[in-house]
């Protein structure tokens, strides 16, 4: 058995043994530039934490994590580009540091290298692994589509219910299928990889709403973001959709005023808004209820205690209470 922090070294060792070719120098040079600017790699690890659950670490767990960290690279690359983004975990942008076409091409040739690793698995398993991360890359692509559209539309048109389908999609799936895949890995049956699956989903949901949380309540000394941030860019959150479901006409009309307020007024006087119909303790409750529900769900995985014990720590490190 391994620690969570046992398994997150392993699997940095085995991702900086992966290797690209030279030529085309500009490609491949900014290929290893982005997989350079290492996050925590939760979603790799998630997939050797759920293989561990019911076996010894196969090799397999090895090349479906790197394929889900390719993965999850192009996505960052590309959400980047749409995102008009300057900077990447302290760094410039790949399109910013080089060029966009670059950019889109890094980003297409990580998504292809993902299926090459996924190549590698056992024919045993190999389909089941790859419909699974069929789905996840589906499900992340129709998310950004879903960010993208409530971008665009107004206040009144996107509700907490939309919202909380587009976090699963573009946040919380990515983690729920490195968990099944790793289960399948380990030899769990359909049940027990189903799942862990949704183990991911409402603990991504859970992920997903502190963020939110955090961004206007938490202390910005801690989690390093400006405070207030998302409500600058006049995002829709979990938050915001919340509020918006229960304000009355003449509050509405209110709040569509608010966001045209210079950032400096605007997001005292929506965290005021916020504080008035109690969105502050609704969140914390939601962070628990969607962490309850997967919790409820490990519960009902019947391997031995002492094997849970990394994914239930996974669990606590992604929702360590900054607040």
């Amino acid at each position: 058995m391994h620690s969570l922090e046992e398994l997150s070294e392993l699997f940095r060792a085995r991702f900086k043994q992966v290797e690209y070719p030279v030529f085309p120098e500009n490609l491949y040079h900014n290929v290893q530039y982005i997989l350079g600017i290492q996050g925590k790699q939760i979603r790799p690890v998630s997939c050797l934490i759920a293989n561990q659950l019911f076996s010894d670490i196969k090799e397999d767990a090895f090349h479906a994590g790197i394929a889900v960290e390719l993965f999850h690279n192009s996505s960052l690359v590309h959400d980047d580009i749409m995102d008009g983004a300057l900077l990447r975990r302290g760094y410039e942008a790949l399109h910013v540091k080089n060029n966009m076409p670059t950019a889109i091409l890094v980003g297409d040739l990580l998504i292809i290298h993902s299926f090459e690793y996924l190549n590698r698995t056992n024919p045993l398993y190999r389909e089941q692994l790859m419909n699974i991360f069929l789905r996840i890359a589906t499900g992340v692509c129709e998310g950004q589509q879903l960010d993208n559209d409530f971008e665009n539309a107004g206040l009144r048109d996107v509700s907490y219910n939309n919202y909380i389908i587009m976090s699963e999609l573009k946040t919380a799936v990515l983690l729920a299928g490195s968990l099944s895949m790793g289960a399948v890995i380990g030899g769990a049956d359909d049940y027990q990889s189903g799942r862990l699956y949704d183990f991911g989903i409402n603990l991504g949901i859970a992920f997903q709403i502190q963020d939110d949380y955090l961004d206007v309540f938490g202390d910005p000394a801690k989690t390093g973001k400006r405070q207030g941030g998302d409500i600058v860019k006049n995002k829709k959150t979990s938050l915001l959709t919340k509020t918006i479901g229960l304000l009355p006409d003449e509050k509405m009309m209110k709040l569509e005023s608010i966001m045209h307020f210079h950032p400096e007024k605007r997001v005292p006087a929506v965290t005021a808004l916020y504080r008035d119909y109690g969105i502050e303790q609704w969140a914390v409750e939601q962070v628990k209820e969607f962490t309850d529900r997967a919790f409820a769900i490990l519960e009902e995985i019947d391997v031995p205690e002492e094997r849970k014990a990394p994914l239930i720590q996974l669990a606590h490190v992604l929702l360590k209470r900054q607040y």
